[in-house]
């Protein structure tokens, strides 16, 4: 995005004096479009078909992109410049069977790491994700057909005022935050950034700009104020958008201090914290599985196994709440059953095949 930014910056003034000279109505601009984007197709397919050592160098890509023969590429500053797909086919695949299986309403957001223990053919930990690394896949496994709706809303909203602002307006300060856009939607396409709050809240910016270029009397004029309803619409809509940002991190936070409060040997600062944390985000399983552990070592097994069982009834596809039971059950017979949950939910976990019997 920085060098995006920078990019734009240089060449803005230039193409905004050139495009003050040049005049072309909107069917010329399309054509000339179709004809640089064919031309560009043209010589890339040319110059790959007559090149061996191009030839060569997507085989190799290809290769690494299935993941034949290569290793994950390693968190170092070389992975910038890597062209493998890193897994990539393999994580869009487990996306894929994960959309296949709920295609209305997807697994859940934010759901493709339990997808992933359950399709995964190795059970090398440290080749494990949470993320599909892209955001077509995420999304359509988690939220299914009616989030990739709303997504393609987003997209296509975007690219309307992309074109109403620069072909019927002519606007050329909207060069900068395009820039970023199309920075950040190359970069989300194969990877996981509209998790990162710095990615996501600029492209977002960037996208209001641009829509607002577009608005009907936003270049032509002062655009009108929004009424009393909507006003009160909008500072809703950003109040929710706030807690639902503020309300997990406190859960975390809270959860945090009470893992702190445990180690230190104080079970009911931890049981605390912990009930504070379920009640800011009872969606989460990590304040129950650290009740249950308050709850043990207070001497309170009867509320600790309600904890656990409380976690396998919220998140039932989840082999962690299922792997906590297991464990507090220990040497009971019921374990067994828990076991065989984890391992049903990840059958690549070798403690849970052993124990499943």
């Amino acid at each position: 995005i920085l060098a995006a930014l920078a990019i734009a910056a240089v060449l803005a003034p230039g193409l905004a004096l050139l495009a003050g000279r040049i005049t072309l109505d909107r069917r010329r601009a399309r054509r000339l479009a179709a004809a640089l984007a064919v031309g560009v197709v043209v010589a890339g397919v040319a110059g790959f078909l007559v090149s061996e050592p191009a030839r060569d160098w997507g085989g190799d890509r290809l290769a690494e992109f299935r993941g034949e023969g290569g290793d994950a590429v390693a968190n170092d500053p070389g992975r910038l410049v890597n062209a493998a797909g890193n897994q990539r086919k393999g994580w869009w695949g487990e996306a894929w069977r994960g959309f296949t299986a709920q295609p209305v309403i997807g697994q859940g957001a934010g759901g493709f790491s339990l997808i992933h223990l359950q399709e995964r053919r190795s059970g090398d930990d440290d080749l494990s994700t949470r993320e599909a690394h892209g955001v077509l896949p995420s999304i359509a496994s988690g939220t299914g057909l009616i989030g990739l709706g709303l997504f393609l809303v987003l997209v296509g909203g975007v690219v309307w005022a992309v074109v109403r602002a620069g072909v019927r307006h002519a606007a050329p300060d909207i060069g900068v935050p395009f820039a970023v856009l199309a920075a950040f939607t190359l970069q989300a396409s194969v990877d996981w950034s509209w998790q990162i709050p710095a990615l996501t809240v600029p492209a977002f910016a960037a996208a209001g700009v641009v829509l607002a270029a577009a608005a009907p009397g936003g270049r032509e004029g002062r655009p009108g104020r929004p009424g009393p309803v909507a006003a009160g619409a909008i500072a809703g809509a950003c109040l929710l958008a706030v807690a639902s940002a503020a309300l997990p991190w406190w859960s975390s936070h809270r959860t945090s201090a009470g893992e702190e409060s445990l180690a230190e040997g104080r079970p009911a600062a931890a049981r605390d914290h912990a009930e504070g944390a379920r009640a800011a985000n009872p969606l989460t399983i990590a304040p129950l599985l650290l009740l249950g552990r308050a709850h043990t070592d207070l001497g309170e097994p009867a509320r600790a196994l309600g904890a656990y069982r409380e976690a396998t009834r919220l998140q039932p596809d989840n082999p962690a709440a299922w792997r906590a039971l297991a464990i507090f059950l220990g040497r009971d017979p019921s374990a067994v059953d828990a076991w065989r949950e984890v391992r049903r939910l990840d059958p690549q976990d070798p403690e849970a095949a052993l124990r499943a019997g």
